[in-house]
This record gives structure tokens, C-alpha cells and sequence, in this order.
């Protein structure tokens, strides 16, 4: 989504300026996007809310093929109510800053079409953040200070044992089937079975919340942007749509 982060200070970046834009071309090929706690709730409400293998924070799923984001529309309309933050917070991002080890500075996307010299909001007005550049200051400090927390409850659900590997496979008549791996989801027989000390150990720690999001969200595999893929059919039909112990199965014949 950054091609080429550069971070801001007021001397070298006076004359930026922010160009307003309901385009979300810079996101189409986005198949998922990091969230934090804070935002779960939202999230699970319109997107699968997964996690992937070797990524200690969960993700919306945006896609199934690669490269293609199903809640970006061919005009760049972003088709869902709540617009991720990491979303909303392009064309900026908090990198590490390489002067000082462990502390974070806010950067832009310098090739991003919103930055402009001529036209737009200013970032900057006499050496100091404008109040437009403030607001995505604000939001990006917020989700940093999410974070960690949000890596711990993923921890405790790791620890746990909870999480088992799936794929997402679709299948599309006189085509070769495909298949989305590295995705983990939550073992729901072992969390109903699992020993009251260990669920207690997840209710302690606030992380039940996350799990029910996670769960609840898989129904949006079969609605919104991604019912194309696997949409809602009446129960006494076959959906073409299951989860298996070997994976997530989209039969595209069905529909």
C-alpha cells in the first residue's frame, strides 16, 4: 500500500499539502490489513476477522485472489460502513525512526496521488502540524498504543492452543481450483472443551471478546463484498460453502 515511506519533519516537508479524495485505488490489491482491539467490534461486523501464521496481530480478510481487494469497487468506492485504520490513516504510517532506536516518527507516502506541493491541505503552518495533519497523528498514535495490547490477547489465544490452520479453496468450473493458505482460525470444539483454567485464564485477560468477534465474522465469508464468492442461500440448499477440518471450501459451481 506504501511504496515509499519518507518521514515527515517541518523543514524538509513545509510546503506538502493533503488532497481530499474518495478513492481507495491505492488499496485494491490489499487481500487482508493488521487491526487492533480497539476496532474489533467494527470489523467483525462487515469483514472476516482472521489470523494469519507468524503475524502476532489479527487481520480483516479483504479477498480471495491475489491482489484483489472485494471491498475496493472498480471506481474506487470502498464498499463497507467502517473503513479499517490503517486504511483511514493513508497516505501515513509510524515507522521506526533510524536516529533514534525504539521510538516511532510519522511518515507519508510520497508517491501517494493525495500528497500534492500545490494543492490541498497544508501539513505544516509555521513549523508546526496543521490540524489536518494532527488528526492522523492522533489516530495513528492510538492504534500504536493498541498494539501492544493487542499482541498479547493474540499471544494468550496462541499459548492457549486454540488456533488451528486452515485454507480458503475456491473452486470455479473447467478452471484449477485455488487456494488461500496461512490463514488460522479459533478451534471452536476445543474452546467450548477446553478446562475452566484455561478459559478463565482467557476471561482474565480480556481476550474472550476478540475470540467472539473472530467467530462471529466468518458469516461474512458468505456476505458483502465477498458473497460473490460463497453468498447466503436457503438452508434446504446445498451452499457450495463449508469449513473443514482440512480447510474452507467454495464450491463456485453452486452458484
Amino acid at each position: 500500500m506504501h511504496s515509499k515511506l519518507n518521514l515527515l519533519n517541518s523543514k524538509e516537508h513545509l510546503g506538502l499539502r493533503l488532497k481530499k479524495t474518495d478513492s481507495y485505488h491505492f488499496a485494491k490489491k490489499l487481500m487482508t490489513v493488521a487491526v487492533v482491539y480497539t476496532e474489533m467490534a467494527d470489523i467483525a461486523r462487515e469483514y472476516p476477522l482472521i489470523f494469519l501464521k507468524d503475524q502476532p496481530v489479527p487481520h480483516a480478510l479483504l479477498g480471495f485472489e491475489k491482489e484483489v481487494n472485494a471491498y475496493v469497487s472498480p471506481n474506487g468506492e470502498w464498499l463497507a460502513q467502517y473503513l479499517p485504520g490503517r486504511i483511514r490513516a493513508y497516505p501515513f504510517s509510524l515507522v521506526q525512526n533510524p536516529k533514534s532506536p525504539g521510538q516511532y516518527g510519522v511518515a507519508v507516502d510520497m508517491d501517494s496521488e493525495f500528497i500534492s506541493a500545490t494543492q490541498g491541505e497544508p501539513l505544516f503552518s509555521q513549523n508546526s502540524p496543521t490540524e489536518t495533519l494532527s488528526r492522523y497523528m492522533k489516530l495513528l498514535e492510538d492504534m500504536q498504543k493498541a498494539e501492544p495490547v493487542t499482541r498479547s490477547m493474540v499471544q494468550v489465544i496462541r499459548e492457549t492452543g486454540l488456533l488451528i490452520d486452515r485454507a480458503i479453496r475456491i473452486k470455479r468450473r473447467d478452471q484449477e481450483d485455488t487456494q488461500l493458505g496461512g490463514i488460522q482460525v479459533v478451534d471452536e470444539k476445543k474452546l467450548n472443551h477446553m478446562p475452566h483454567e484455561q478459559f478463565n485464564r482467557l476471561r482474565d485477560n480480556g481476550v474472550l471478546p476478540l475470540i467472539y468477534a473472530h467467530l462471529l465474522s466468518m458469516a461474512n465469508l458468505r456476505r458483502g463484498p465477498l458473497k460473490g464468492y460463497a453468498p447466503i442461500r436457503p438452508k434446504d440448499e446445498d451452499p457450495g460453502f463449508k469449513l473443514t477440518d482440512e480447510g474452507l471450501d467454495i464450491d463456485w459451481d453452486k452458484f
